[in-house]
Formats: structure tokens, sequence, C-alpha cells
């Protein structure tokens, strides 16, 4: 993928001006390519170029390759990232602990954004009696 794909798009998107960082990751099923425009560059022409210059690249593609172009404003970049880490604590533990700290965080003016990656969500198990159900002329529907 790496060789076939990334490499051959990261130098077409090199060609456009504006271009502050490219950073890339390729797996054997697909591939990220990341551009960073210039600060002080014009959104939406630069996003323009950009599907420009991918569109007119196809044909450098293997025919079974397609893209997408998924646009990220500067102000939607995160600006901070919190780990929370605990040897005595479970995944779901610390989720429970980022939701809660995310309740708070949420409360700030103007703040983006926010969510949790990692750990467990909370689970809860239902386990139904079909003998009691009955009893109460209910279904398992």
């Amino acid at each position: 993928m790496e060789d076939s794909v990334t490499t051959i798009m990261e130098s077409r998107i090199r060609e456009l001006e504006g271009i502050d960082h490219i950073y890339s990751t390729s797996v054997n099923s697909g591939s990220e390519i990341g551009v960073q425009f210039l600060v002080g560059s014009d959104w939406e022409r630069s996003i323009f170029k950009l599907q420009d210059q991918l569109f007119s690249s196809q044909d450098l593609l293997p025919p079974s390759v397609t893209y997408e172009v998924q646009p990220s404003r500067t102000d939607d970049v995160p600006i901070v990232t919190l780990t929370l880490t605990g040897k005595d604590y479970s995944d779901n533990q610390l989720h429970r602990v980022g939701e809660r700290l995310l309740e708070e965080l949420r409360k700030i003016p103007d703040t983006g954004v926010l969510t949790i990656n990692g750990g467990q969500p909370r689970m809860i198990a239902v386990d139904l009696d079909p003998d009691k159900l009955a009893s109460y002329q209910l279904s398992l529907e």
C-alpha cells in the first residue's frame, strides 16, 4: 500500500503550493494521508486545489483504490490531550473517570468537541427470566 498508493499520492500533493506538512500511515488494506496547509491559507481554495490534484492523479492509482477527502479546519484540531492511567484501575473505571471529567470540561465556555478514546464504556447485562416474564404476561419482545 505504501509503494503503490501512499508514496505516489504524497509526491503529487507536495506539488501543491501552500502545504506546510504531510503525514501518512499505511497498512495492508489502506492508507491515511494528512495534509496541513500553511497558516493563513484560504481554507476552501486549498481544499479545492487538493481535491483537484487528487482527481487528476487517479490514473496513477491501482484500479481498485478509492479515496475520500475529509476536511478539518485548524480550529477543529485538538489542543489538549489528557491521558488517564492508574495501575490500580480497570479500563472501565478509567473510562468512568474520563466521563466525569468530560462533564466538567463541557462547562468551560467556548470548548470544542470533547471525546473519550480508549477504555471500556459502561455496560449493563440484563438477564431475563422467561418464567418471571410469563407470570406478568409479558413476552421477550
